[in-house]
Order: C-alpha cells, then sequence, then structure tokens
C-alpha cells in the first residue's frame, strides 16, 4: 500500500490527470443517467397522473326554463343513449355516474355569504322573529319592511348574518314583499311583533343592514301562484291613498303569506302545536346544518377539479383504493372548514337525506362587462333542503382534504357548491337520484305567461366518462361513427402537450446516456491501456526480486483502487451537486407556460427522488466495474512470466518508436 502511494505520488501529473478524467466521466454518466431515469419514471408515472375526460353539456339537450331561450341543440331522448355509447366504449377506463345527497349535523353550520342565489340556495333561508318598524312601497309593485329582531327570541339566521360586521348591522332586517293582502292592504302592521319566513338575499348598503325577501314555497318561479298582479280602479285609488301607483300584486288568500302576527314569544306559538310553523321552523333549522353530500368514483373526472379550477387546499384527495372499498372519506370545502373548525383528520357524523331539487336560471355576461354587454342563460339546479322528508342512514366520514377554487364558487353545470363534501360512491349504497325532477319552462302563449312542465332524467354535470391518455381522437371517431359526433367535450390537463415533451425529453436523455457511456469507455480505455503499461514494467521488476506473484497483483491493484475511489468520490460529489440544479432547470424550461395536474408534480417528486439514487448507484457501479477489469487484467498480468512481461515492454516501447 505504500509502495502504492509512492508509485502514485512520484508522477503527480499522470496521476492528477487519471483522477480528473474518471471523475469527469463518472459524473457525466451518473447525471446522464439521473436524467434517463427521471425520464422514465415521469413518463411511467405520469399515465395515472392525468385523468382525460368526455363530459356532455346536459344543457345542450334540454330546454331551458328563461322565457326567451331558444332551442335545444340536441333532442332529449338522445342523452341517455349517448351516455351509454360512452359507457360501452373501447376507449373508456370507467364512466362516473355522481349522484347526490345531503347530510345533516347539528355541529355543522353551512357556509353562505350575501351574494347571488345560485352560489348559496338553500342555505340562507331563515326565520326571523322582531317588530315591524315600517314599510313601505319599493319600485314596480314591490313593498319593503324593516323589522328590529327580536334576539330574546326564536331566531334562525345564516351565516353571513349571525356573524359580525363591523359595517353591516345584524339588528335589523330589510324585507321585500311582492304580494299585498287580498283587499290590497300591506300585509305588516308598524309597530307589531311577527315570526317572518326570510331568503337571505344580501346586503342593502344604504341603510346598512341585511336584506331578505318573503319565501313562500322555496322554489322562486312559484311565487306568482300565490297571487296576481291586480290594476286599481279610480274608486280603489281614492279609497288607499297611501298606493301611490296603479298596479299592485295582491294575495289570492291572506292565510299563504310566510309570517303571521305574534300575541306573544314565537316558541309559545310552537308549543301551542302550530303544525304549519313547526315544519318551518324544523326545515329552516335542519337545512342550515346540512351540506350536500357528493357521491363519485373520481373526483378529478369532473371539470372544475380535472381543470384545476378547483384544487386540494389542505391534506389530500381520495384514493383509488378508497373508492373501491367504498372507505368512510371525504373531502369538504375550504370554506365548510374554516366556518366549523374543521381540519383534516377531524371526523364528522352526517345523517343523510335525500333533496327535491329546485331549477331556476342565472345571465352569464360574455364579452364586455359594461353596459352593452350580452348575456346567455343557463339553467341551475340546486336541493330544495330539508322538507321533511326521512333520513334514511347514519354515516361518519373522516376528512382527509380540503378543496377550494380560484373564484366565486357558483352552482352550474360543470360547478360545485361552496357546501358540498365529496365521498366514495360505494361509501352510501342505493339508488339514489332516479325520482325525475320536474322543471318548470317559462313560455308566452297568446301574450301571457304560462309554466310548462318537463321532466329532467339526470342532473346536469353529473356524468363524466373517463378515457385512457391519449385516446380521445379515437373515441371521437367511434362516437361519429354512432351518430353522436361533436357531443362531447374533452380535457386532458394538458396530457397530449406534456407527454410530447417527457417524450421528448426521454430521447434527449436516451441520447445523452449514450454519448456518456461511450465517453466514459473511451476514457476507462485510454486510463487502463496507460496505466497497465507502468503496471507491467512494475510487475516484472517485483517479480524478478522475488516478490510472491499475489503480493504484487495487490500491491499493483490498490494502486488503482486508490485512483478509482478518489476519482469515483469527487465525481459523485459534482454529480449529486450538479443533478439537482441541472433537473430544475431543465424542468422550468421543459414546462413553462404549462398547467399540469398537481398528481403530476407529485409524481414528479417521486421520479426526482429515485433518480437521485440512480445518480450515487451509478457512481458506485462505475467504480466497482472499473476496479473488476482492472483486477481481471492484473490478474492475467500477474500470472505471466518475467520475460513475457518484459518482451510485451520491449513491444510497446517498439510500438512508441515507429
Amino acid at each position: 500500500m505504500k509502495y502504492s502511494i509512492k508509485k502514485l505520488y512520484r508522477a503527480p501529473i499522470k496521476t492528477a490527470i487519471f483522477i480528473l478524467l474518471i471523475a469527469l466521466s463518472a459524473s457525466a454518466l451518473s447525471i446522464s443517467m439521473g436524467m434517463w431515469k427521471y425520464s422514465y419514471d415521469s413518463i411511467k408515472y405520469s399515465k395515472d397522473a392525468f385523468t382525460t375526460i368526455g363530459i356532455v353539456r346536459e344543457l345542450e339537450f334540454t330546454e331551458q326554463i328563461y322565457t326567451s331561450s331558444g332551442e335545444p341543440k340536441y333532442d332529449y331522448e338522445l342523452l341517455g343513449k349517448v351516455k351509454q355509447a360512452a359507457e360501452d366504449s373501447q376507449y373508456t377506463k370507467h364512466t362516473d355516474r355522481r349522484k347526490y345527497l345531503m347530510g345533516y349535523s347539528p355541529d355543522i353550520t353551512s357556509f353562505a355569504s350575501d351574494g347571488t342565489r345560485e352560489r348559496f340556495y338553500p342555505y340562507p333561508y331563515g326565520i326571523i322573529t322582531g317588530v315591524c318598524e315600517s314599510i313601505g312601497f319599493t319600485r314596480g309593485s314591490n313593498y319593503a319592511a324593516i323589522f328590529k329582531i327580536d334576539k330574546e327570541d326564536l331566531n334562525i339566521l345564516p351565516y353571513f348574518v349571525e356573524r359580525k360586521d363591523p359595517n353591516i348591522s345584524n339588528e335589523y332586517i330589510y324585507v321585500r314583499g311582492l304580494h299585498l293582502t287580498n283587499d290590497l292592504r300591506f300585509p305588516f302592521e308598524v309597530g307589531e311583533k311577527y315570526i317572518v319566513h326570510v331568503y337571505f338575499s344580501g346586503r342593502d348598503n344604504d341603510l346598512k343592514m341585511y336584506s331578505g325577501r318573503l319565501d313562500y314555497s322555496g322554489r322562486y318561479s312559484e311565487i306568482v301562484k300565490y297571487g296576481e298582479f291586480y290594476n286599481l280602479s279610480e274608486e280603489e285609488k281614492k279609497e288607499r291613498p297611501e298606493i301611490d301607483r296603479d298596479r299592485v300584486s295582491r294575495a289570492y288568500e291572506d292565510t299563504v303569506h310566510p309570517f303571521q302576527k305574534l300575541t306573544s314569544s314565537a316558541q309559545a306559538l310552537l308549543d301551542s302545536g302550530d303544525k304549519r310553523w313547526n315544519e318551518l321552523v324544523n326545515n329552516c333549522r335542519i337545512t342550515k346544518h346540512s351540506t350536500e353530500i357528493l357521491l363519485t368514483d373520481d373526483m378529478y373526472s369532473m371539470y372544475s377539479f380535472n381543470t384545476g379550477d378547483l384544487y386540494i387546499v389542505n391534506g389530500r384527495a381520495i384514493s383509488k383504493d378508497e373508492y373501491e372499498q367504498g372507505a368512510k372519506v371525504c373531502v369538504i370545502s375550504w370554506n365548510v372548514a374554516v366556518t366549523n373548525d374543521l381540519r383534516v383528520g377531524d371526523k364528522i357524523k352526517l345523517s343523510v337525506y335525500e333533496s327535491d331539487f329546485s331549477v331556476f336560471n342565472r345571465h352569464i355576461p360574455i364579452g364586455d362587462r359594461g353596459s352593452s354587454a350580452d348575456y346567455i342563460t343557463e339553467d341551475i339546479f340546486a336541493p330544495l333542503g330539508y322538507r321533511g322528508q326521512d333520513f334514511i342512514t347514519e354515516a361518519e366520514y373522516e376528512i382527509i382534504g380540503e378543496y377550494r377554487g380560484k373564484g366565486a364558487l357558483d352552482r352550474g353545470e360543470f360547478l360545485i357548491s361552496h357546501n358540498m363534501i365529496i365521498v366514495p360512491s360505494k361509501s352510501l349504497e342505493g339508488d339514489f337520484n332516479t325520482k325525475p325532477i320536474i322543471a318548470e319552462t317559462v313560455r308566452s302563449v297568446d301574450g301571457k305567461s304560462q309554466f310548462v312542465k318537463k321532466e329532467r332524467t339526470s342532473i346536469p354535470g353529473s356524468f363524466s366518462v373517463v378515457i385512457e391518455n391519449g385516446k380521445t381522437e379515437e373515441f371521437e371517431k367511434e362516437m361519429e361513427a354512432l351518430g353522436y359526433g361533436g357531443m362531447f367535450y374533452y380535457f386532458d390537463q394538458n396530457y397530449s402537450e406534456i407527454a410530447g415533451k417527457l417524450d421528448g425529453y426521454m430521447k434527449t436523455a436516451s441520447f445523452i446516456l449514450f454519448i456518456s457511456v461511450l465517453a466514459w469507455v473511451c476514457i476507462v480505455a485510454v486510463f487502463l491501456s496507460i496505466y497497465m503499461i507502468d503496471s507491467r514494467k512494475n510487475l516484472a521488476t517485483m517479480l524478478s526480486l522475488g516478490a510472491g506473484r499475489v503480493r504484487a497483483f495487490f500491491s499493483e491493484m490498490s494502486g488503482i483502487v486508490l485512483i478509482v475511489i478518489i476519482a469515483s468520490v469527487i465525481g459523485l460529489i459534482a454529480g449529486m451537486e450538479l443533478y439537482g440544479d441541472v433537473l430544475d432547470k431543465t424542468i422550468a424550461a421543459s414546462f413553462e407556460g404549462m398547467s399540469a395536474p398537481i398528481e403530476l408534480f407529485k409524481a414528479m417528486n417521486i421520479s426526482k427522488m429515485q433518480s437521485t439514487k440512480a445518480v450515487w448507484l451509478s457512481a458506485i457501479i462505475q467504480a466497482v466495474v472499473l476496479i473488476l477489469i482492472a483486477a481481471i487484467i492484473e490478474c492475467t498480468q500477474s500470472g505471466q512470466d518475467v520475460f513475457r512481461l518484459m518482451k510485451g515492454l520491449k513491444k510497446s516501447k517498439n510500438a512508441k518508436k515507429n
């Protein structure tokens, strides 16, 4: 060993060159091996990270309820056939037919904020008890009253009214109404106390109080069924000077009004056994403490999650095994979690019930949001909440994740409510949402608006087909052959673009690895050729002086091993230091400006960790292979006699002279 070290020390330049060349080749080969391993694993894992979906816009098959809406694009009877054709496709991995339920828990308060109706329905329903302080007409045929809430009595208020806001008072409520009494009087008397069923719609910034409207049935379109518009005669105008307009709306019967005058407390009214108000109060209370339950086989088959409009902000998504096993796990809205101080790992126990759906519509602006903006309409399906139905079962779920959106969460065909928990379909078995939904379209007949009932057999946005990645064109051709071409919209989370990037990255990494292997082989060949010439001389000298062949072999091998170990350590350190930077810059350059699912980046992080192992493992293998090759050569040379070794040296010298 000492002799080997002295020998290396006597030729420092040659030794340094050997170490440098081997270190460089080891570093380059290790980095290229890591890059190849990374690209290989990324491609392998990316197949599971992406979800390619096809969706049908059910609203293109249905007649919208809005008065001026046009004819549907496709025949509604085709809808079921289209879904079945997608399910039977050879390119379909699976379909997701989502179901909707509701769950009640006294420990949960539904999230609702002042805003548009489609965002929070039905959670802003409430009961107020208070004294009417003023009443008067507003625009059109509407009137409004201001109530001072009796906080010592019964009140069921939505979340946004209960919480404290320094800019808005929750001592008073501004309540709008439409129908006067049948004898054309205001339904409220100033100074009297009432219990009122209200749908809270927002706030009045001028009055600095929350506002709402009288609710008659829970279905907005049915408000006109409880009254009629009435044109006052000249005589009636004289008799009712407080009515400062020619046309008003009056109730058919005063008993339909969703309020009642109180002579004592609201609780006393309930204790008296009043059926109507006990039902209304119970409905409001349970609805306030309810959440929607979405049963799915793949949350990333839903448009909002697939496109990244909704994303996991805490915890994780539901796993494949949890779907298959029907595990009692859930992903909840971040808003619900914050409202109720819930965290990942907590459990929520729900009394599950089915809810009928209300169908209304919203206007969606297109183009400039200014005064000249155009609008399209879209039907909205929302649960009515609790209406006295029986509970189906009890279910307890562990929260494993929280989702959040990139903006306001509105209701819509491909949008998800603020108050939704997502669970595996198999966690609640049963035939849910099988009852047809009745939508009432408003149509003008002979100049009069009439309601026409239409049956809807499914909830828009409740069906997705998960397609094999990269097979959307083949799937579409199959649908075209069946006469269903153009009915599906496809979303692949940028798989086609990213897969192309990864394939190109793999080819580049393979080419660099090939070049690195060739460079390493050449450098090793040069190193061994030069080193072995000196080694033959040393072996001949030691053997001629009487040293044993084994001793001579180990003496020479110790020098080679020392060089290889030093070079490999240097190469490994350099490779590990450079690999992270090279990989990060390569990834950043490859995916700059591209969106991809979070699961892909998780897969790429796993690939990065595994490829890092490949870097140091490659350096170790290189060192072992080089030492083994050198050992074979040294073993062969040490087995030769002195004259043969000297003869080989003479041939080498003659070759150099020539």
